[in-house]
């Protein structure tokens, strides 16, 4: 609709949107490099995307210290939070 009502503007917003998905996706393939690999289920390790950019890993393996205990849960703020999330 606003490529019919205001095409400069709809080719600037879309050109801003795309800048920011390569930002989104730099800094994601940035942040799957710091983190230690993480167990799976099944003896399998994967390197696990922390939730904030300047974090080394999954918040639950304590890789930069704090206390992450939050809402009865040791995981939330890994599945909750982070890069990961803007898939949906």
């Amino acid at each position: 609709m606003l490529r019919t009502l205001a095409p400069t503007e709809a080719a600037e917003c879309l050109a801003e949107a795309n800048a920011l998905k390569a930002d989104i996706r730099t800094t994601l393939a940035a942040a799957l490099v710091r983190p230690p690999v993480a167990p799976l289920g099944d003896g399998t390790r994967l390197r696990a995307a922390p939730p904030w950019t300047n974090y080394r890993g999954p918040v639950m393996l304590h890789a930069d210290g704090g206390r992450w205990f939050t809402h009865g849960s040791m995981t939330s703020r890994d599945s909750l939070l982070g890069p990961l999330y803007l898939v949906f």
